[in-house]
């Protein structure tokens, strides 16, 4: 009974930190879409400019937005799938997927109501690095902390083997 319980739990959190990163990076892009000119938000570091982008990172597939919707309902439904059924318990791994998950989510509803997602974050310090959003940023911080975690994994693997 417990182990059901403790699986509730961690699903409803899932869902909670899913919902936060859709919430947070809808609502940035509803109050961010006006900045046609650069705009600095936090001197020599961060500016806010408004862009369309009809491709993935760095644009690339620009203008292939069914395939990107089709791409992208793939990958989630992959993703959800294996959330719910893994028998993984590592909260690592659990946030990770629902950061990439909800980044994922939150650039698909634009690409299916607008035909494009909205980025509006641009480095003032590099500017030609490409603008983005708070969706990319849950993903790409997602994935880097799948990356931490299948590292700590090996790791751990490797020192059961050395045990032997």
């Amino acid at each position: 009974m417990e182990n059901k319980k403790k699986k509730w739990i961690i699903i409803c959190l899932d869902i909670l930190v899913i919902s936060f990163v859709i919430a947070i990076d809808l609502i940035s892009k509803h109050f961010t879409t006006n900045f046609d000119e650069s705009t600095s938000i936090i001197p020599y570091l961060i500016n806010f400019k408004t862009s369309q982008n009809t491709g993935a990172a760095w644009s690339i597939f620009s203008g292939k937005t069914i395939g990107l919707i089709i791409i992208s309902l793939i990958a989630i439904g992959l993703i959800i799938f294996y959330l719910i059924w893994s028998k993984n318990k590592s909260y690592l791994f659990n946030v990770s997927i629902c950061l990439i998950l909800g980044g994922a989510v939150g650039n698909l509803i634009d690409r299916i109501f607008l035909g494009y997602v909205r980025d509006f974050i641009q480095f003032d310090f590099w500017k030609s690095f490409p603008i983005f959003n708070l969706a990319d940023t849950a993903l790409t911080i997602g994935i880097f902390c799948l990356c931490i975690y299948f590292i700590i994994q090996i790791i751990k693997d490797n020192k059961n083997k050395n045990k032997i």
